[in-house]
């Protein structure tokens, strides 16, 4: 879950995002970890998941410095769904201990790094939404707040977690 304030903060306002919940993937990826169970043909694996959300935080992150810096933004999401690329995310792990220690690393600067944009660059409109198989996954214009705290934590998240929870062995 993600709660968005606005507080003064001298002149201006100061955007405090909390984000909880986010450790909830962490367990579940935990969980999974510790007994999967094989994915459905043409599925991801539960490392493969888990490649996925790091990825994409790491993609939100690259938009969010590209914010701070003034640099022109582009959400690109296209690699965070290649196999070879989550394959190469998984094998650059030690093991299932050091993949779970990397994307919570990548979890916490995404969520250091929203926390930290002021409110016009939360508002600032990204100039491709995500995509999901070549698909549009938004078809309106969308606010990088929007997308990366409302879309991200309401929905990416979330989907995740079930899929994480469907791909491990009931304890």
């Amino acid at each position: 879950m993600v709660e968005v304030t606005f507080a003064a903060s001298g002149d201006g306002t100061q955007v405090v995002i909390e984000h909880s919940g986010r450790e909830r993937l962490g367990d579940d990826a935990a969980a999974a970890l510790a007994a999967p169970i094989e994915p459905e043909p043409g599925e991801w694996d539960v490392r493969r998941v888990i490649a996925h959300v790091a990825i994409t935080d790491l993609a939100m992150l690259q938009v969010c410095q590209a914010l701070v810096h003034g640099n022109p933004t582009r959400f690109e999401n296209a690699p965070t769904q290649s196999v070879e690329v989550l394959d190469r995310w998984v094998s650059a792990a030690d093991d299932d201990v050091h993949l779970l220690e990397r994307s919570a690393t990548a979890s916490r600067q995404l969520a250091a790094a929203l926390a930290r944009l002021p409110a016009d660059q939360l508002a600032h409109e990204v100039e491709r939404p995500p995509v999901y198989d070549d698909q549009m996954m938004v078809d309106e214009r969308r606010s990088w707040g929007q997308l990366a705290i409302g879309i991200q934590s309401e929905h990416h998240r979330p989907a995740h977690i079930g899929q994480l929870i469907d791909l491990s062995s009931p304890g």
